[in-house]
């Protein structure tokens, strides 16, 4: 009973997780145009710890 219980809830989980990281890449932040990319692209960059 405990193995049918763990097979039907760890896939409801991983949907439960990536339905979440979905919603918030496409809801909560809106796609940036090209040249915000870029702009963050560089941001990242220069904040980059250098070693």
């Amino acid at each position: 009973m405990s193995v049918i219980l763990c097979l039907l809830v760890a896939p409801l989980g991983l949907v439960l997780i990536l339905g979440l990281s979905w919603f918030e890449d496409h809801v909560l932040r809106p796609p940036a145009s090209p040249a915000d990319q870029a702009l963050q692209k560089a941001v990242e960059l220069l904040n980059k710890p250098r070693a």
